[in-house]
């Protein structure tokens, strides 16, 4: 065994499963052990996870302290004895701000930060908690940023560009295009005619909302923005797909419109059927992995200008693969509308958005990923790190 890497994370989301078993596979080819730790409870409002853990993984029940703080069983012991730790980054983990220290300590070999490098939902101010995340951003020996705009985050804070890897965060765009090819035009026709009750027109105008309910969504207003489609463009049609906070307004919503359905929580391949006869996908708050997912499955994403996005726009091209609208919900709507009635418009969006999903996928954030520790390992440090300020 050429060396023994450790992830850790708060809990493994059903998007993952796909790239630790990429990254597994890859690891191995070159005699490197991964070993992954992660949390079961409390996985968040809207996620799922796989009944079946991905290769090397082991779950511990996280132990919490209020309703964010929380701590990893085993995570120290582990990182004691592995030549490279790699952390989800995240100020709520307690056991992160240990292992970081035992790091300075010298008792913990290699250590790197996965994720966003930044808070791009909220933004991050001049307060004491922001200078602490940044300053412990600082410690490691390397980033494995989620995209490249998680990079110039983290290099506007002085962290070395050398250090740096962007991995291209992903879903798993290759079992979700097998999984729409599959799909039997008589599956999606009996799927929408389920959901609505009746067979879908053929000039319908359907728009998919396929992400969690929670509040950075803003599910009020993509609700305002839909009653405005369909008031002036009747043949809109609307599914909801998805789960969380905002769930029981959704889902009253639709009760009281037959152009709109809630189709429930719904994940990974399962959503083909819904998303194979999608002419756009709407979003109406903060956009992240869904950016991947619609342009692995070549739909047009519409994104509202503003809500403090994921890093995930990195890989958005307004005007191209997608479209980035702004105004309120009537004038929102009026932007849809135009682009939902141009065809020639929605077509070369559908090709430019799957063009882009061609260079994403969890192969791709493994291939990254791999790269990075390869980095690590070359580097392998013996003091007390090599971050700025040690």
């Amino acid at each position: 065994m050429r060396a023994r890497v450790l992830i850790t994370t708060s809990f493994i989301p059903d998007y993952r499963v796909g790239f630790f078993n990429a990254l597994h596979r890859r690891l191995a080819d070159e005699g490197i052990r991964l070993e992954v730790l992660c949390g079961t409870a409390g996985c968040g409002d809207g996620f799922r996870e796989e009944d079946v853990a991905p290769a090397g993984v082991e779950r511990r029940r996280l132990l919490r302290l209020g309703r964010r703080l929380h701590w990893l069983p085993g995570a120290i012991r582990r990182a004691r004895v592995s030549d490279i730790t790699i952390l989800d980054e995240g100020i709520a983990s307690l056991h992160n701000h240990v292992i970081l220290l035992l790091r300075r300590l010298g008792i913990v070999h290699s250590l790197a930060f996965w994720g966003h490098g930044w808070d791009f939902l909220h933004g991050e101010t001049a307060g004491p908690l922001c200078h602490f995340r940044r300053w412990e951003r600082q410690r490691a020996d390397r980033w494995f940023a989620y995209t490249s705009m998680s990079a110039d985050k983290l290099t506007r804070q002085g962290f070395p560009t050398d250090r740096l890897t962007v991995v291209n965060n992903s879903t798993d765009v290759t079992s979700l295009r097998t999984a729409l090819s599959a799909v039997a035009p008589e599956r999606t026709r009996e799927v929408l005619g389920s959901c609505f009750g009746s067979a879908i027109e053929a000039d319908a105008l359907l728009a998919v909302f396929c992400s969690r309910l929670s509040a950075h969504k803003d599910i009020d207003f993509m609700l305002a923005t839909a009653e405005a489609l369909h008031r002036s463009l009747p043949p809109f049609r609307l599914i909801i797909i998805g789960a969380g906070a905002r769930q029981r307004t959704a889902e009253a919503f639709c009760r009281e419109r037959p152009w709109c359905a809630y189709a429930g929580a719904v994940h990974g391949k399962d959503r083909t059927s819904y998303l194979k006869r999608a002419d756009v996908w709407l979003t109406s708050g903060a956009v992240g992995l869904e950016v991947v997912d619609a342009m692995a499955a070549g739909i047009p994403l519409v994104i509202r200008a503003g809500c403090g996005h994921g890093p995930e726009m990195a890989y958005v091209e307004p005007g191209r693969n997608a479209a980035v609208f702004g105004g309120d919900a009537d004038a929102y709507a009026g932007q849809i509308a135009a682009l939902l009635t141009n065809q020639g418009r929605l077509r070369d969006m559908r090709a430019a958005a799957w063009k882009t999903g061609d260079g994403l996928g969890v192969e791709v954030m493994a291939e990254q990923f791999a790269k990075g520790i390869d980095a690590l390992l070359r580097e392998r440090p013996t003091a007390t790190g090599t971050g700025k300020g040690q």
